[in-house]
């Protein structure tokens, strides 16, 4: 009798693609430059897969889990270079999630020149 027998398991892996979230977030406006003063609304609505949204700004969590994919900021809120963050958590019950982020600029108005007749 041998004392080299080994026995093996099949085991089988299924991976599932569709768990991971597919972020579509945009700011709306041209190159992510907001005038000062103004108003922005950061929308994820794009996004397939996904069942509840977060938003975080500079790492920090405004909005928990909701099923809301835009997020509005207060006005006058935001900075120069600000980061904007969505994690976007996968619709079929997994830990999954996936993130996407955008860096906001601020255009501040340049100050008023003023023309009189003496200069």
């Amino acid at each position: 009798m041998s004392a080299d027998l080994a026995a093996s398991n099949t085991i089988t892996v299924t991976v599932d693609s569709s768990a991971v979230p597919v972020i579509s977030f945009t700011s709306g406006l041209p190159s992510n430059v907001l005038c000062q003063g103004e108003s922005v609304t950061f929308d994820a609505a794009g996004t397939t897969g996904a069942a509840t949204y977060e938003f975080f700004v500079n790492g920090v969590r405004v909005r928990s889990a909701s099923a809301s994919t835009s997020y509005t900021p207060v006005t006058g809120s935001l900075n120069d270079f600000d980061e904007i963050k969505v994690r976007a958590n996968s619709s079929v019950g997994t830990s999954c999630f996936a993130e996407q982020s955008i860096i906001i600029r601020i255009n501040e108005p340049l100050n008023a020149n003023n023309i009189t007749g003496s200069q």
